[in-house]
Formats: C-alpha cells, structure tokens, sequence
C-alpha cells in the first residue's frame, strides 16, 4: 500500500512540475463510439447541446486513465457543466480514489487545478 501511495504522489509532482495537463481542449461528440483510443489532453463531452450526458478526459496526472464524468440530471452523482465562450467548467471537484490514483482537481475554463495547490 505504501509503495502505490508514493508512486501516486511522485507521478502528481512530476505531472505538476512538468505542468503537462494543465490546460484542456475541447471537443463535442455525439456518442462514446467516437471516442479515441488515446484521450490526450482533451476534455470530450458528449451528447448534443443541451443534453449532454458524459464529458470523459484522460486523468491529468499522468497515469492515463480514463475519467468518466457522468452530466445526467437524474443520475447519481453527477457534476454541472458550463460552457461559456468556448471554455468547459465542471463542479463539483473530480475525486479519483487513493487505490486508483488518488489526484483530485477541478476543471475550469478547460483548466486543471488542483485541490490543496
């Protein structure tokens, strides 16, 4: 447990000094089908205007691994998107658990920022 606990946290400093994730670009998609198989530094939403239902982004620390954030009114949880002038905000925060990852950030004006930074 002590060794995935400190691979987490050196993989989040590498990822927070190199800044590599840090700012997000956004891409509508009708429907997961068109999701590729590498994300980058994309925040994909999908669905259409109005209806969106997922936005999916590749966990900015470094690790890789897919984020689905779930933006259905009657699901439980899930997260407000805002769109404004091009840019993407999400709230509330986005938590991965310690055994995954353990990063928790937010996304705003298709930025991460970092909780406790």
């Amino acid at each position: 447990m002590a060794r995935i606990r400190v691979s987490n946290v050196l993989r989040r400093l590498w990822a927070n000094l190199t800044q590599r994730s840090d700012h997000l670009r956004i891409q509508l998609i009708p429907s997961m089908r068109e999701l590729p198989p590498v994300l980058g530094n994309r925040l994909y939403i999908v669905g259409k205007a109005g209806e969106y239902k997922w936005a999916i982004l590749s966990c900015p620390c470094g690790c890789d691994e897919r984020v689905d954030v779930c933006l259905m009114p009657s699901a439980r949880p899930r997260w407000e998107l805002a769109l404004r002038c091009g840019r993407a905000s999400l709230s509330p925060s986005i938590w991965i658990p310690p055994e995954r990852c353990g990063s928790h950030f937010w996304v705003r004006q298709n930025r991460i920022v970092w909780c406790g930074r």
